[in-house]
C-alpha cells in the first residue's frame, strides 16, 4: 500500500502522465482495457489486501498469458 501510495503521488506530479491516462479514457471507456487506468484509484488502496493480490496474480499470470522480448541479444 505504502508502495502503490508513491507510485500514485509521483504520477500525479506527472502532467504528462495523467493527460496520457485522461486520454486513453476518453478514446477507448471503460469497455475497454485500453482505456482502464494504469494505477489503482485512491478510494481502493484500503480494500486491497495479500489475499486479493495472491487471487489476481493466479488468475492473470500464466505462461500462455506472456509475452518476452528482447533486443540485442544474442
Amino acid at each position: 500500500r505504502k508502495i502503490i501510495r508513491y507510485e500514485l503521488h509521483e504520477m500525479e506530479k506527472n502532467a504528462q502522465a495523467m493527460v496520457t491516462e485522461m486520454i486513453f479514457q476518453a478514446a477507448y471507456s471503460d469497455s475497454s482495457p485500453l482505456g482502464r487506468p494504469l494505477y489503482m484509484p485512491r478510494r481502493n488502496i484500503d480494500k486491497i489486501g495479500p489475499e486479493e493480490l495472491v487471487a489476481f496474480t493466479n488468475e492473470h499470470f500464466h505462461v500462455n498469458r506472456m509475452i518476452l522480448a528482447g533486443a540485442g541479444v544474442e
